[in-house]
């Protein structure tokens, strides 16, 4: 830390660097960010297995640099006031909140991790996904809280800025946990799809909204009074190929 405190944070020009490399990096995740949440669950039907591999691998790592903003930006927010609005030392609701956020935060992260041995068993059931869920959101609410009494503690009443770097593999380890969790689920849950080839007259006679073009020879269609997860139309126009895709109950 005081490497970086007198080479960077004391030059200009270094400094004026080390932010254009910061603007540059959030500018490329950002459009990796884009990118991601603009495929829908039917672009992700036709993507290849390494394309899917790379796919969750810049989850989680946008998942750990969104992580790491957050959690830093709330601790040193709430942090920096917290010398003028509380005794820390003597206050007794924040040891109460610190007490029942660890208390919550641990019963929360063992549940999920028996849970990812039940996915299978219950794989049938809808209300266990969303039970995960409500358990990944408490996990992710309690350890924010966690994290800040942990970061006033070793790095703003301390002055420590060298634990900045070992406090922050906490919010690191959950994102890897909370995407290994959710890829879990979603593997032991797809979506399945019947697929049949339709003649151009049946394909005509029905009522078909346009989509979007998936690549340069295939656009997808829906149907008008159809959900467009459970009924949709890949189409290859020049090659006269309808293929309709229905949802597997």
């Amino acid at each position: 830390m005081e490497f970086i405190k007198n080479t960077i944070l004391n030059s200009g020009p270094a400094l004026v660097t080390l932010v254009t490399c910061i603007a540059s990096l959030l500018y490329f995740l950002g459009n990796k960010f884009i990118k991601i949440k603009s495929l829908t669950h039917i672009d992700k039907l036709f993507l290849d297995k390494s394309t899917n591999k790379s796919l969750q691998v810049w989850q989680f790592i946008i998942a750990v640099v969104y992580a790491l903003f957050v959690y830093n930006l709330l601790a040193h927010t709430f942090g920096s006031n917290f010398p003028n609005s509380f005794d820390y030392d003597n206050s007794n609701s924040l040891h109460k909140t610190y007490f029942w956020s660890a208390w919550l935060f641990i019963i929360s992260l063992i549940s999920l991790i028996v849970s990812r041995f039940l996915i299978k068993k219950f794989k049938h059931h809808n209300y266990f996904i969303r039970i995960v869920c409500i358990l990944i959101l408490l996990n992710l609410i309690t350890s924010v809280i966690f994290y800040f009494f942990f970061y006033y503690e070793f790095v703003l009443k301390s002055i420590n800025l060298s634990s900045i770097l070992i406090i922050n593999t906490f919010p690191v380890i959950l994102m890897y946990f909370y995407t290994v969790t959710l890829t879990k689920i979603t593997k032991e849950f797809p979506n399945s799809y019947l697929i049949n080839l339709v003649s151009e007259d049946i394909f005509r006679s029905e009522k078909i909204i346009h989509g979007y073009m998936l690549d340069e020879k295939r656009t997808v269609c829906f149907l008008e009074k159809q959900s467009q997860e459970e009924v949709f139309y890949v189409c290859d126009f020049s090659a006269k190929v309808y293929q309709k895709y229905t949802l597997i109950p």
